[in-house]
Order: C-alpha cells, then sequence, then structure tokens
C-alpha cells in the first residue's frame, strides 16, 4: 500500500545526500576517532560503563596534541554509550575509512525520514501529507550537519531510537496476546537507548501523554486510570536516566553552567533570538549555513524584540493547536510535538553549545509534518478556488526541489576542514571563532602565513581561547620570537592552568637561549602532560647545566610516560650529542 511512497523517498533521500559518501573526517570527528585510539580495540568497550568514559580533558588540549592517533578517550563530555556502540561497529567494519562512517549516517536518515512518513499517516492517514512531510523533513539544509559529520550522529541516532519508541507505542495497543508485549517492551527498549544516545529523548513520555490526549477514545480520566500501565515504564527509563546522568555519570559541563552573555536579560535576549533564527531557517531554509563552533548570536540593546517575537510564535503555535484540537488533530499534536522537543535544545538551561542546527532534528519531525498539513490545505483551497489544480502538484515538487538544490553543495561543503572554515568565514564574518578554525585548518596544513593572518583576526575580533594564542605563539616561534613571547605570556595571564600554553612559551626562550627563564615554564608544561619536545628540551638544559643526575631521572621518567620507542631512542641518542650543537628544536 505505501510502496511507491517509501520508494519515492528512497530515492529522493539519496540523490540529495549521495554526496556525502564522499566527504573525509571534519571539525570534531578529529578528536573523537581519527586523532584518537579508543574505538580502535573491543577491550575498551568496558570503559563504556565506568567514569573513566566521560571525557575528563580540557577540549583545547585535544585539538593540540600529537597527530599520532595518542588519544583514548570516547569523546564525549556526556554519558552516550549507545552513540559510542555505533562507533565502535563502523571501525570494526570500516577501521578508518570515512566512506563506511558516513554510509552508517545516510542509512540513519533514511530510516528516520521512512519514521517520519508512518508517523505522519498514522496521526493524519493522509498518504499525501505524509509523503510530503517525510520529504521535506528529509530535504531541509537543516539536515546537512547532522548528516554529513560523523561525530554528531547522535541526533540521527537518537530521533531513529524515539521514532521506533514512539510508533511501537502507538502500534502496540490494537495487538493481542504476545506480540503486543514484545511492541510494548520493544517499545521500552527504543526509549532506553534513545536518552543514552543523547539527553534530548527525554521528552519522550510527554509526548506520548498528549498524544493520548488528542487522539485517545477515552476521556481524560480514563487516560489517567491507565497511568500506570501505559506510562511507569516510561517515567521509570526517564528517572533511571536522570540518576546516571546528574549522579552516576555527571556531565563535566554542569559545573560551569552561566547564563549567555553573563547577565539573565542578555541571556533571555539571546536563548530567544536563537529561537527566532531556528523557526526563520525552518520557514526559509536558504539562510542555512555552516555555523561557527559553540556558536552564540551577538545581542544589542534592541534585540529585546526578538523576545516579543518568539513569544508571539509561541503563541500563535499554540492558539492554532487549540484551535485544531477538533477539527485537526494531526496539525495541533505535530504543533506540540515541535514546542516540546524544543524544550532540551532551548538554553531556558544554558547549553555549553548554546545553538546548533543538528539540535533541530527532532523537533523538525513535528515541524515538518505541520509544514505538510500547512501545504496541503493551501492545495485544497486554490484547487477548490480556480482552474489550475494541476499547478499544485508543481508547487508541491517545487518546495521539494528548492531544498535540494539548497542541501546538495551544503553538503559539500562539510567535505573537508578547509572547505567548512572558509564557509564559516564567508557567511559568518564577524565570529572570532570562524577565524580560529580556520587558522588551526591552515597551520595544522603548514600554511603559516594563512594560519598566522586568520588567528590575528580572531584576536582582534575579541576571542579569548588558549587554543588561540597557542596556536599564534606556534606561528611567530617560525618568525618572530620576541612576539611570540608576548603571545604566549598573554596567554598564561588568561589560562595560567593550560600546560601547551606554558610549554610553548618554554620552548621560545629555550630558543633564545634564555636557559633560566625557560625551565620552570618547560617543568609546568610537562606537569600537565608528557611530550616527546618537552622532555628534549628539558634534558639539553639540564646537560648544558651539568645536571646529570637530573637528565638521567627525566629520561627515566620520560620512559614510562611516553608510549612511542623511536621517541625514547631519540632521546638517548640525544643524550651523547655534542652540546655545541644545542639548542636543538623538535618542534612541539
Amino acid at each position: 500500500m505505501h510502496k511507491k511512497y517509501f520508494f519515492i523517498i528512497l530515492i529522493v533521500t539519496v540523490l540529495t545526500y549521495a554526496n556525502t559518501l564522499l566527504n573525509g573526517f571534519v571539525g570534531d570527528d578529529d578528536v573523537v576517532l581519527v586523532n584518537n585510539n579508543f574505538y580502535d580495540s573491543w577491550s575498551n568497550f568496558p570503559r563504556l560503563f565506568s567514569k573513566e568514559y566521560i571525557l575528563d580533558s580540557n577540549l583545547a588540549d585535544l585539538y593540540l596534541g600529537d597527530k599520532g592517533r595518542g588519544g583514548n578517550w570516547s569523546g564525549s563530555v556526556a554519558y552516550r554509550p549507545v552513540l559510542s556502540v555505533s562507533f565502535f561497529i563502523d571501525h570494526w567494519i570500516w577501521e578508518l575509512n570515512p566512506f563506511g562512517y558516513h554510509l552508517t549516517n545516510l542509512l540513519l536518515h533514511i530510516f528516520n525520514v521512512l519514521g517520519v512518513y508512518v508517523l505522519a499517516f498514522l496521526i493524519g492517514r493522509a498518504k499525501r501529507v505524509a509523503l510530503l512531510g517525510a520529504l521535506i523533513f528529509s530535504v531541509h539544509p537543516l539536515r546537512t550537519e547532522a548528516v554529513a559529520s560523523i561525530s554528531y550522529r547522535a541526533d540521527l541516532l537518537s530521533t531513529f531510537f524515539v521514532l521506533i519508541s514512539f510508533l511501537s507505542f502507538l502500534y502496540y495497543k490494537n495487538l493481542k496476546n504476545s506480540k503486543r508485549i514484545i511492541v510494548f517492551v520493544l517499545s521500552h527498549l527504543a526509549f532506553f537507548l534513545a536518552v543514552f544516545t543523547k539527553e534530548a529523548a527525554v521528552v519522550l513520555p510527554a509526548l506520548m501523554v498528549i498524544y493520548d490526549i488528542y487522539f485517545s477514545e477515552n476521556k481524560l480520566v480514563d487516560i489517567l486510570v491507565k497511568f500506570k500501565s501505559r506510562y511507569l515504564g516510561f517515567i521509570l527509563i526517564t528517572l533511571f536516566y536522570l540518576y546516571v546522568y546528574l549522579y552516576a555519570f555527571p556531565n563535566l559541563t554542569l559545573k560551569n553552567l552561566r547564563f549567555l552573555g553573563g547577565d539573565w536579560l542578555t541571556h533571555i535576549m539571546t536563548l530567544s533570538k536563537i529561537f527566532v533564527i531556528y523557526v526563520g531557517n525552518l520557514i526559509l531554509p536558504s539562510s542555512v549555513h555552516i555555523i561557527p563552533p559553540l556558536y552564540a548570536p551577538v545581542v544589542g540593546p534592541f534585540d529585546w524584540s526578538n523576545i516579543v517575537v518568539a513569544l508571539f510564535i509561541m503563541i500563535i503555535c499554540v492558539l492554532i493547536a487549540m484551535k485544531a484540537f477538533k477539527s485537526n488533530d494531526a496539525l495541533s499534536f505535530v504543533l506540540l510535538w515541535f514546542l516540546v522537543t524544543l524544550i532540551p535544545i532551548s538554553n531556558i538551561i544554558p547549553l555549553p553549545n548554546p545553538m546548533a542546527y543538528r539540535f533541530l532534528n527532532l523537533p523538525s519531525v513535528g515541524f515538518s509534518i505541520a509544514m505538510a498539513i500547512f501545504i496541503e490545505q493551501f492545495c485544497k483551497w486554490f484547487e477548490k478556488h480556480t482552474s489550475l489544480a494541476n499547478i499544485t502538484s508543481f508547487f508541491r515538487w517545487s518546495i521539494i526541489g528548492f531544498c535540494m538544490i539548497l542541501t546538495i553543495p551544503l553538503n559539500m561543503a562539510w567535505k573537508d576542514n578547509f572547505s567548512m572554515a572558509y564557509h564559516m568565514v564567508q557567511y559568518y564574518p564577524h565570529d572570532p571563532k570562524g577565524y580560529l578554525f580556520l587558522g588551526l585548518v591552515c597551520f595544522q596544513s603548514h600554511l603559516v602565513e594563512q594560519a598566522q593572518h586568520n588567528l590575528e583576526q580572531s584576536r582582534k575580533l575579541g576571542l579569548q581561547d588558549p587554543r588561540l594564542y597557542y596556536t599564534l605563539g606556534l606561528c611567530y616561534t617560525k618568525n618572530n620570537l620576541d612576539k611570540a613571547i608576548e603571545v604566549f605570556s598573554e596567554g598564561i595571564q588568561h589560562y595560567p592552568k593550560f600546560g601547551f600554553l606554558h610549554m610553548g612559551l618554554g620552548r621560545v626562550l629555550f630558543l633564545k637561549k634564555d636557559y633560566e627563564k625557560a625551565l620552570p615554564f618547560l617543568l609546568t608544561g610537562l606537569a600537565a602532560g608528557p611530550t616527546y619536545a618537552n622532555y628534549s628540551h628539558l634534558i639539553q638544559i639540564y646537560i648544558i647545566q651539568n645536571k646529570q643526575d637530573e637528565v638521567k631521572k627525566l629520561f627515566e621518567e620520560a620512559k614510562m610516560r611516553l608510549t612511542n620507542d623511536k621517541q625514547i631512542n631519540s632521546l638517548e641518542k640525544l643524550m651523547r650529542e655534542d652540546t655545541s650543537r644545542f639548542p636543538i628544536d623538535v618542534g612541539f
């Protein structure tokens, strides 16, 4: 009955996102997968259930370590073990071939689009609306961020489990005996997997209650009577998850919660502006671009109007939902789906990453179906009042085609880090994080002058970030040691506990042969984390100072803390070098 529609969904989705299969690892993929050996071996699997799963490290350090895949972390600051299992499976099959990881993302998105179709049909019983809603969800450029980035898979995977859980919840009551029990258990299992994939799925029980209020033939009193048998399992899973999330494996970023912009009024203005941007991009997809990491829109004294606009939009949605309660249960429900699933990403509780388009994956389920209903109602009105009935079919497909035209090139912007960085700077020229990202990418590609230019631009725009000071200091180390000292020193003033800055300053002083000043900075950096370069510079200083006991002690420590045998052998060879060749710079 629905095979034709499933086939259309499959073809359109594959045509739109096939080019993502050619993309490489980008952005956070480097931290989570490329420069990380955590997922190389199933022997690390038990660590998913230990507290060392939670990444307890300065995030900036992850971008600055050796490129020799020396990391051994989950890559997650929140407890998301199901997401990590998917990375274990992908690495087991594909190792570090990005094609396979992108294929997994594409398959998840296809299943999600099919799930949206089934949901839309079950609540509206209109195939054409269900198809249009599923296709809008599929090809909207807001999907690109989640589909094209491997490390952002959590939103795809959690949406997948949420849809399985919710559809099983709708279906099980029509079954009998063992089938009913199996589907009911499946619904609970999928919800369990959803919340341990990403925390935003925690709102699913609320959607179940809202659905029963709208679509159940029983009165509200009867729904409350059946509360225990129908909802208790989901509530217990929610409570268990909250205990794990807040106490057993706490999200470390929760310790540093603060108002966006520093005060409550700016915070409210910022979250309102983010909400308005989200809704605007959902309605006008041509405004969707790659946003810089940890992006938060800047608010000014006149941005209080966003509060009014945000409240107006929410009130309109609620009024439409109330008005449609009797005449169009489906429209009313999906609008509430949209509003309820926005709550976890709304910044009511400040998020470490205030805004990201991938966060809209689950809310877009409701919004896409709502858009399809509105479009279909308009088409029916148009057909009724004009003689141009055939044009409505063209209108529907033109919307899908327009979104595809926007999404396909946007997918290509996620091809590699250079493409991403240039895209950010092009569309967000006043945001310093885009220049930081471009500077880091240029430096890692040995384009020192371009890196220095972009990092200085980020600095001029007022960014405070240890990676900025460290990488900019490294750029100046190659051509202006005095300037490098200035940059590293300024960085240490702002981030005194950031070990790489101490290492960088110690290295520059070492190159200037100011060994006495270099020594404490190199030692402070070594305490923060062992590196081959730091051991090399310290050993040379102790040899020059004729402190043979310190040399031996440091070498023994290096043998215990460094894992690369070639580096150990190099240090041993260095200890036999003629001191007239010192200082020998081995990099960073």
